[in-house]
């Protein structure tokens, strides 16, 4: 609470506006103060003392008062700066959160491509195992019995023969008596076959050439798995 001057510069005033006083140079004889006077100055004093104790009230008071004003004050703006630092630390949070669901996405997506890639891997691993054990299998009745070979390019006769058609066989020696059963068994069924086989040292017992008078087929045991992996892994990009 602020005092005011206002009392002040109206006394000033009023007391400069008065006539100067004659000054008195008689001493006033000194007279005996009555009981009345006492008791008035004793109330006086009890006056000045209340007045004191008022003074103090009040100011004591606007102390309170302005303390008041000060923790109001101050709980707005503890309460805004709060409300401000919350809202601040939850936008923070929110970007932290976002990056740590952002890196646990790609985290996710880089498993699952790993995943993805050990399991293409593995499948191509134990899909050319079993070729390779395929071809060893088959190597291995072939080599038990020279017929299974001829088993295994029947398709191809199959696709040549016509009538009056001319076949000529490339094989290793190996298969001569058995290709020339096989061709004795077809012309019974084909009208006018007619063959021709060449025994070939330079020809692995893995494979065998039929030519005939429109073409010439091939039969490599190893190409032909090669040939079968490559379709197989044709069909699965293809999915």
């Amino acid at each position: 609470m602020q005092l005011s001057n206002k009392n002040l510069v109206k006394s000033n005033a009023i007391s400069s506006s008065k006539e100067t006083r004659k000054i008195i140079t008689k001493m006033p004889e000194v007279r005996k103060i009555s009981n009345t006077e006492t008791n008035l100055g004793q109330i006086g004093n009890q006056q000045r003392e209340s007045l004191e104790v008022l003074k103090n009230t009040i100011i004591e008071s606007a102390k309170v008062e302005a303390n008041k004003i000060r923790d109001t004050a101050y709980t707005a703006g503890e309460k805004e700066g709060f409300e401000k630092g919350y809202q601040d630390g939850k936008n923070e949070g929110q970007k932290v959160a976002d990056g740590i669901i952002e890196k646990a996405q790609q985290a996710y997506q880089d498993v699952a491509t790993d995943i993805s890639l050990y399991e293409h891997d593995k499948r191509k691993e134990l899909f050319k195992f079993a070729v390779e054990m395929a071809e060893v299998i088959l190597k291995h009745r072939i080599d038990e019995d020279a017929n299974e070979l001829l088993a295994l390019v029947e398709p191809i006769f199959f696709k040549l023969e016509k009538p009056d058609q001319t076949f000529i066989i490339h094989a290793n020696e190996r298969y001569h008596d058995l290709i020339v059963e096989k061709m004795e068994e077809k012309r019974s069924e084909v009208s006018r076959l007619r063959y021709t086989i060449i025994n070939d040292s330079k020809m692995g017992l893995y494979e065998i050439n039929i030519e005939s008078s429109d073409s010439l087929e091939t039969f490599d045991l190893e190409n032909e798995l090669k040939k079968y992996v490559a379709s197989i892994e044709e069909s699965t990009n293809e999915l």
